[in-house]
């Protein structure tokens, strides 16, 4: 799957949850937002020459939010 249709597949959903008005999608949307960035990320063609490129921030951000959400769900008692 290219960046391209990650996008449109991120794009189509967040307009699917604005015209249904389900606030129940929330976190579905998040979890692809953070999937388009890390794979945007590694399929960027322009090389990484510091430390403080910023894809690093946005993957480390994203990874968290993996992290966290798996924290989440393991306590979450549904």
């Amino acid at each position: 799957m290219t960046i391209g249709k990650i996008n449109h597949v991120l794009f189509y959903f967040q307009e699917y949850k604005i015209a249904s008005g389900r606030e129940d999608l929330e976190l579905t949307l998040k979890i692809l937002e953070h999937i388009s960035i890390i794979t945007e990320n590694f399929l960027r063609t322009k090389p990484i020459t510091s430390t403080t490129d910023p894809v690093f921030t946005e993957n480390r951000k994203a990874i968290q939010f993996f992290i966290d959400w798996e924290v989440a769900t393991k306590h979450d008692p549904r």
